[in-house]
């Protein structure tokens, strides 16, 4: 594969075309120099097979970091040099070259991030809001003096950075970043010799890129993160990108790395899994069409070596960049290489990893429970005393159970009473834009083979089949049922589960359908049946829908609810269900009644746990995990299903 083809940046030569990106891990920077969790994250991305690892984006000074509440990178002294080689030894003991991506947030950031003081940027901006929901302070208009001192401030940090050991240094000129907001007209509103032309709004990159090179020599690879589209009216477009890169390429710019987006439309800068795979190749087909020597890096949603492929030969990308699907499987390339592109497993692009930092959290990956923890759990722990131990259920947890016990040795059964394994996410990948979670049964039904795993299908449990198998270890995965409220009765012909109507939505009769339930599950069945030009209305009991799902996807669903015009009733109480209607108290406590042809009912599960008392007492361990515990989401049960397989003694 041409993928997995060496190739050069500059004087920068790599063994494959395989890249991490700069992601934010918020694992906490120690003095402004990378935690032991973040060197590890990077070093196990290195030993996965990635060519080039990229930092965190690392601040030229403290006071100029991106939003996220952790303590993040920064590299403004001197005596944090030694701190920053310890990371680049790391990478390269593992065989991958190391790129510091220098980032000031400029406006996109907050008054705690800057001590206190407002953030600042080209000119002033005020009422922004960042997706277009979160509102973020205004920002004030650098001076003369503040231009110069920043750009100060990269020279000197690209000067710690050689220093330190690493092999390239990517200039953030993208995600809405200060270079950004000077090369934009959209937020470069000055009128002296840093705004106004393409060649005024250039001088502030054009700056750091000079200097920079007289510092670190003729031959030190710098790469440059470039904006071709700002997604926004008056913003940065296509053809004056082009027209940027061209200029930048004769500066001595090796590389651009694809980076669009600004801070109101920072969503798409995580696309989720509704948006078409390989978003940014268009841009990247456009940059190599005009570029003579710089080579073009971009990502977002490639998670499939074929597509990475495809890209390349196409001429979209010289090095693609694999970010999330690098979080969820750091041996994405060693396994390409093994020709084991099946067991690979796949970013599902659920962004749970970046909702985290909204909430001050570190990244986490709803498939990969060892991200954060890969000093301790990275490799799996042979067993002194392998255990027979039966797993019973094969949705999420079940699944990762299994494998993770066989991964230590066990001898392991893995019991599921259906045709294919997979539980719920077998029925949740049949709604609008979730196709994806198939990713998850598909990696399951190769690598649980692989390890070992005795997989029967078809299988019902019951107390006589356990006892012959007389296993040391029980774990129940048995998933939830549906609730059914008892004053509404699902004999009636018009009454149904989400399940039911997923899988066979020909039994929706009629045009006016009442959704009970504003859960994601209820709202994603909504959006399925308003697709199929039904008059949907939700009844939900809350002051708000789809609580439940993490920020970059309930924005994108909210977006799809407008689009498509769905009714939604909060703070609705619903009283009964009749035939043709359903009744229910409005948030002005008035009694209404909806006149309906099918009703959905979607108020949440309950834990499946049939057996498990007489379970309990037929091996020398028994362990509940997901749904069947507590019903929760798919990163539940995969990291219960984990850590009961590391804790076996």
């Amino acid at each position: 594969m041409k993928l997995m083809d060496e190739i050069s940046i500059g004087s920068m030569e790599l063994k494959n075309r395989i890249a991490y990106p700069p992601i934010t891990t918020g694992f906490g920077a120690i003095d402004g120099s990378y935690s032991a969790e973040d060197i590890e994250f990077s070093a196990v991305r290195a030993k996965g097979g990635a060519a080039l690892v990229f930092t965190d984006a690392v601040a030229p000074t403290r006071d100029q970091q991106t939003p996220v509440s952790s303590p993040l990178p920064y590299f403004d002294s001197d005596e944090q040099i030694a701190a920053y080689a310890r990371w680049v030894d790391a990478v390269h003991n593992n065989g991958a070259k190391t790129c510091i991506q220098l980032n000031n947030a400029g406006r996109q950031t907050t008054i705690l991030k800057r001590g206190g003081k407002s953030p600042m940027g080209p000119s002033v901006i005020t009422d922004s809001k960042m997706v277009g929901v979160l509102p973020f302070p205004d920002s004030v208009a650098m001076t003369e003096i503040e231009i110069e001192q920043i750009i100060q401030d990269y020279v000197l940090a690209a000067s710690r950075a050689q220093v330190a050991g690493f092999d390239a240094i990517d200039i953030d000129g993208g995600g809405g970043y200060l270079i950004q907001q000077f090369m934009s007209p959209l937020t470069n509103r000055r009128k002296d010799k840093w705004g106004g032309s393409l060649q005024n709004r250039l001088r502030f990159p054009l700056e750091i890129i000079r200097r920079t090179r007289e510092v670190v020599g003729p031959h030190f690879p710098l790469i440059f993160d470039l904006c071709m589209d700002e997604c926004a009216e008056g913003g940065i477009k296509p053809e004056e990108a082009i027209e940027t890169a061209l200029m930048f390429e004769q500066e001595g710019i090796a590389a651009f790395r694809v980076h669009n987006y600004n801070l109101e439309s920072y969503e798409q800068m995580f696309p989720t899994m509704e948006v078409a795979r390989g978003i940014n190749v268009p841009f990247g087909k456009m940059l190599k069409d005009n570029l003579k020597t710089a080579k073009v890096m971009l990502g977002q949603r490639i998670n499939d070596p074929d597509l990475a492929e495809k890209i390349i030969n196409d001429g979209g990308a010289d090095v693609v960049l694999l970010g999330r699907p690098l979080i969820a499987d750091p041996y994405f390339p060693k396994k390409v290489l093994q020709n084991r592109s099946k067991s690979i497993r796949k970013c599902i692009a659920c962004n749970h990893c970046v909702d985290m930092l909204g909430y001050a959290r570190p990244i986490r990956c709803v498939i990969n429970p060892i991200v954060g923890f890969e000093k301790e759990y990275g490799e799996a722990v042979q067993s002194k005393s392998p255990k027979n131990v039966l797993v019973i259920g094969g949705g999420c947890g079940g699944m990762e159970a299994a494998k993770a016990a066989a991964d230590r040795g066990h001898k392991v059964v893995l019991c599921e009473g259906s045709d294919r394994l997979g539980g719920h996410i077998k029925v949740a990948s049949l709604t609008p834009h979730k196709e994806e979670l198939e990713n998850i049964i598909d990696y399951y039904e190769v690598v649980l083979p692989e390890v070992g795993v005795d997989v029967r299908l078809n299988t019902q449990i019951d107390i006589a089949g356990v006892k012959e198998m007389a296993p040391d270890v029980i774990i129940q995965a048995t998933g939830s049922t549906v609730i059914k409220p008892g004053f509404i009765d699902f004999n009636l012909p018009n009454v149904f589960t989400p399940e039911e109507v997923t899988v066979s939505p020909e039994l929706v009769k009629g045009n006016k359908v009442a959704v009970i339930g504003g859960g994601a599950v209820g709202i994603e069945v909504a959006e399925m049946l308003a697709m199929q030009d039904k008059q949907v209305t939700v009844l939900e009991m809350k002051d708000a829908v789809i609580e439940d799902l993490g920020i970059f996807l309930a924005i994108e669903l909210h977006r799809r609810m407008d689009i498509l015009g769905l009714t939604v009733n909060t703070g609705a109480t619903v009283k009964s269900v009749q035939a043709d209607s359903v009744t229910y108290i409005d948030s002005a406590g008035e009694q209404k009644v909806l006149q309906t042809d099918a009703v959905i009912v979607a108020v949440g599960f309950k834990p499946n746990r049939d057996l498990s008392e007489q379970l309990k007492g037929l091996s020398s361990e028994f362990i509940r995990i997901g749904d069947c515990s507590s019903p929760r989401k798919i990163l539940d049960a995969v990291h219960e299903g984990f850590h009961a397989a590391r804790l076996l003694d």
